[in-house]
């Protein structure tokens, strides 16, 4: 019988949160611009790299509202979509 695995803790969550949530802005801000100068072709790729994050996110989702029903289901929905809290900043990108 295997071991079920713990998963990670409500403040790990938090973090990662806020780091796949960066990914995601700069994916977003390079799909916008290569938009802007390059074929559908080129987008698309950046594209799928932006639904494999999403992807991603969303699993995440569902991990930190299992394992933390004791939270208060605005605090866990805000964990992984974070975008609009206040203490949310942009990540800067190379472009300025």
């Amino acid at each position: 019988m295997s071991k079920k695995k713990s998963g990670l803790s409500f403040e790990e969550h938090d973090k990662l949160g806020i780091e796949l949530q960066k990914m995601n802005d700069q994916i977003a801000f390079v799909v916008a611009k290569l938009g802007k100068v390059y074929k559908k072709e080129t987008v698309n790729v950046a594209l799928e790299a932006l639904s494999a994050l999403d992807k991603l996110r969303s699993h995440m989702d569902d991990h930190v509202c299992r394992e933390n029903s004791g939270q208060s289901d605005q605090t866990i929905n805000r964990v992984y979509y974070r975008a609009n809290r206040e203490d949310y900043k942009e990540p800067e990108t190379i472009w300025g």
